[in-house]
């Protein structure tokens, strides 16, 4: 968790959670940073569902480090109907927003 005044974040990342766990024939055959990014939206995904609006203020967001990752994830969408696409935020255009 990282606070700066009224702000927090969170950081979630459990691969070793049976709900998040990405099974490696999804994977096969990607590179690294194609595998890493799967496996955190899994998580993304998971955390969304189940936590998105539990409170007036509670809010999901998957921020990532530059507007090529936020694409990469983007690119994930498919598989998730149910996600925004306006859940992904480079941290630069979070920061921005909020």
């Amino acid at each position: 968790m990282s606070e700066q005044e009224d702000r927090r974040f969170y950081y979630f990342y459990n691969e070793n959670f049976a709900d998040t766990s990405v099974q490696e024939s999804e994977i096969r055959g990607l590179g690294l940073d194609a595998k890493l990014t799967h496996k955190v939206f899994k998580v993304f995904t998971w955390y969304w569902r189940h936590f998105q609006g539990l409170t007036g203020a509670n809010k999901i967001f998957l921020l990532t480090s530059n507007a090529q990752s936020k694409q990469a994830y983007q690119r994930l969408l498919a598989q998730a109907s149910d996600v925004p696409s306006d859940a992904i935020y480079d941290v630069n255009d979070f920061v921005t927003r909020h």
